[in-house]
């Protein structure tokens, strides 16, 4: 089946998920790659957090968090603290100390942290973004689509754009060696998010059940 560049395919999927229905579709772009799209539930604002709690769990200093935003949690079903970092270089220095993070988890804060910045690898892109989260020990995800998802309702909120509607190339895993690219398309309208969230679905791994 053919489709026309920038158009989404006919018949759209809805997964049906613990936080509700998520419906999702194809886009094809102008180079031909098919790109993936969800809509995210409605999102929750959280409780904000003082940069210097944060900044010790995560290796840095206050001087590093950019307080041009707060740090706020965010959920869409789950939740994560949202951190906006003035530096590339900051962010490539941060690590989530599971110890350090301790008293920020008895607060009711989640162990998962979504942390941005302004500058990038790559001069095409928007934003870089890194996502911790503790699972048997802290690991960090190469490319996290509901993370993105939070960013798009904090960004509107707190209008780090100055803008009520935004269309952002987000990367990602640049330090685990797995870079990625998530695609945002967010919009306020009064109190109310749109948020949709995409990218291309690249193979790692294959396998089949004998």
């Amino acid at each position: 089946m053919l489709h026309r560049a920038g158009q989404a395919m006919a018949e759209p999927i809805t997964l049906i998920l613990s936080v509700g229905e998520v419906r999702c579709t194809c886009e094809c772009t102008t180079s031909g790659e098919e790109v993936f799209w969800f809509r995210a539930p409605p999102a929750d604002f959280g409780p904000t957090c003082p940069a210097e709690r944060i900044a010790g769990a995560l290796g840095l200093s206050a001087h590093d968090i950019d307080a041009k935003a707060p740090i706020q949690q965010i959920g869409t079903g789950t939740a994560a603290l949202i951190v906006p970092l003035r530096s590339l270089d900051a962010l490539k220095r941060a690590r989530l100390d599971r110890a350090a993070f301790a008293p920020l988890a008895e607060d009711g804060f989640p162990p998962l942290v979504y942390l941005f910045c302004a500058e990038t690898h790559d001069p095409g892109n928007d934003l870089c973004a890194r996502f911790f989260f503790d699972a048997h020990g802290i690991r960090e995800d190469p490319a996290t689509g509901n993370g993105a998802a939070f960013l798009g309702a904090y960004l509107l909120r707190h209008r780090f754009f100055s803008a009520n509607e935004i269309s952002l190339r987000i990367e990602q895993g640049y330090e685990v060696r797995r870079p990625s690219l998530v695609r945002l398309r967010a919009k306020r309208i009064d109190e109310n998010y749109e948020i949709h969230v995409g990218g291309r679905v690249i193979p790692i791994v294959e396998g089949e059940l004998v």
